[in-house]
């Protein structure tokens, strides 16, 4: 059921009103409001700030976690993990190399 509301949401897209993430720079994910739609550009207005932009519908993200999924080098929580390094002299896992 989850997946046939996300290609709804892919076909028809954003309404005006509707909340949206986008990602600035490939850095910074944020939120914003769909003021409207012509052809395949959205109109949409960043939270925070007066002005508005006009993006393609391909810049736009249902959810916070997706936006931050596009970005560049994005690594999710569950790949750092098998990174960290094991402190053997305290027997635990810290974010730090033990050679320090």
């Amino acid at each position: 059921m989850i997946i046939t509301e996300m290609a709804v949401l892919d076909g028809m897209g954003f309404k005006a009103g509707d909340t949206c993430y986008i990602l600035e720079s490939n850095r910074r994910v944020r939120q914003a409001k769909v003021a409207g739609k012509s052809g395949e550009f959205y109109t949409i207005q960043l939270v925070g700030s007066c002005g508005a932009i006009r993006l393609k519908g391909s810049r736009l993200f249902e959810t916070e976690e997706d936006a931050k999924k596009s970005m560049y080098g994005y690594v999710s929580k569950e790949a750092k993990r098998k990174y960290e390094y094991v402190d053997v002299f305290e027997g635990r896992r810290v974010n730090r190399s033990p050679h320090m």
